[in-house]
């Protein structure tokens, strides 16, 4: 278990140059903060090590079903009854990453948001009725990953491999423009009123994957496929 700390700040302003142009922006800024991270998980190791230490060759011992007969193998090794669970992936691995994360900002959480959005409405002219406008999307920079490191565990000399929580490797953060044009129109004695838009949505999508996880080396791991361009034609009508 773990206790997660989530702060949030949002900032929002609309502004009309003009009658018919609508500028508005909105930015967001997070961080979520671990703290008392599996504190029993944490006692059940060090015990582990303490339990094993005060009994001779202790932290030799392997696993197995003749344990009297299996040969002793280096202190707190991955094949031993102490090492094993210290250096399993998905416990004492997991355990130390978590413990570095504790007390600061999650990387794996895009700090950073931000959306840009202009439309104007033509009210004279040829184009009485239409709109056009635009967007901007941007998402902040994530990790997706870590390189290898090597932790000490408190109160040995054993040194065991762990990810280095302190370097991530992280995305490039992300950014999409939107575009849309609109007619508006009034039917039948001005008693129904017609509306019709198309939104053109991550105009210029690529079809490269996404690296969404990488190895401890930097070289990718998986990847995603990229946010397609969108056509959405919508008709509204409204009595």
């Amino acid at each position: 278990t773990r206790r997660s700390s989530d702060l949030g700040y949002e900032f929002e302003l609309t502004y009309n140059p003009t009658r018919n142009w609508r500028l508005s922006f909105n930015a967001a800024q997070q961080s979520s903060v671990r703290t008392n991270v599996a504190p029993r998980m944490g006692q059940l190791l060090r015990d582990l090590v303490d339990n094993y230490s005060v009994v001779p060759t202790g932290t030799r011992l392997r696993g197995g079903d003749d344990r009297l007969t299996t040969p002793l193998s280096t202190p707190l090794a991955t094949d031993t009854l102490a090492g094993g669970p210290l250096r399993d992936a998905i416990i004492g691995q997991v355990y130390f990453i978590q413990q570095a994360l504790a007390g600061s900002s999650s990387p794996e959480i895009r700090k950073y948001r931000a959306n840009c959005v202009g439309n104007y409405s033509f009210s004279e002219g040829r184009l009485k009725g239409a709109n056009l406008g635009a967007a901007l999307r941007w998402q902040d920079k994530a990790a997706i990953g870590y390189p290898n490191a090597r932790l000490t565990i408190p109160g040995t000399t054993t040194v065991v491999p762990i990810k280095d929580v302190a370097n991530p490797y992280f995305d490039d953060g992300s950014q999409f423009i939107d575009l849309w044009a609109g007619y508006r129109l009034k039917l039948f004695k001005n008693k129904v009123e017609w509306r019709a838009q198309l939104n053109v949505r991550n105009v210029f999508a690529d079809s490269d994957p996404v690296i969404v996880q990488v190895q401890p080396d930097g070289s990718p791991a998986r990847v995603s496929v990229p946010v397609p361009r969108q056509f959405v034609l919508s008709n509204t009508f409204t009595f």
